[in-house]
C-alpha cells in the first residue's frame, strides 16, 4: 500500500500523537499530491533533473484577465500531466476579487483515481469510482 508523509497547511511535516511522523494514504494522499504539484514552481525542485515537476501558475498570479484564467486551466493540466494514477475531470478557477484587491487564486480540481493491480485493494471501490474535488489557494 502506498502512502506519503502528511503535510500540514504550511507544507511542514505533521507529527502524530505518538510523536512519529504522520502518514497519509487513499484519497487524502492524492489530494495532497495534487496540491503539492500545483504549489511548487515548475523546475525549482533540486531533485527534479528534468524540470517537469510543479506548475507555472506563478506566471498568472496578480493578473485577473480572462486570458489569465484560461492559462490557469492549461497550467493545471500541464502540472498534473505526469500523474498517471489520476484522471483530471474538471478544473474550476475563481479569479481574484477586484473589489477587495485580493490576490488569492482559488482552483478546484476534479479527478478520478486510476488504480489497477496490487494497489487496487487498498482504495475502497467508491474511492476509485467517485469524483473527488481538491481546492487549492495560491
Amino acid at each position: 500500500m502506498s502512502y506519503d508523509l502528511a503535510l500540514g497547511p504550511t507544507n511542514d511535516l505533521v507529527f502524530a500523537a505518538n510523536r512519529d511522523l504522520l502518514g497519509v494514504s487513499g484519497r487524502a494522499m492524492y489530494d495532497q499530491r495534487i496540491k503539492t504539484r500545483l504549489k511548487i514552481r515548475r523546475g525549482t525542485w533540486v531533485f527534479d533533473v528534468e524540470k517537469k515537476l510543479g506548475s507555472r501558475l506563478d506566471l498568472v498570479l496578480g493578473r485577473a484577465s480572462e486570458s489569465a484564467m484560461t492559462e490557469v486551466t492549461a497550467f493545471v493540466h500541464e502540472a498534473l500531466d505526469g500523474m498517471d494514477d489520476v484522471t483530471i475531470t474538471s478544473v474550476e478557477v475563481t479569479s481574484p476579487d477586484e473589489n477587495t484587491r485580493s490576490s488569492i487564486l482559488s482552483i478546484k480540481v476534479g479527478y478520478f483515481v486510476n488504480i489497477a493491480g496490487e494497489e487496487a485493494p487498498f482504495l475502497a471501490t467508491d474511492e476509485q469510482q467517485e469524483e473527488s474535488i481538491v481546492a487549492v489557494q495560491l
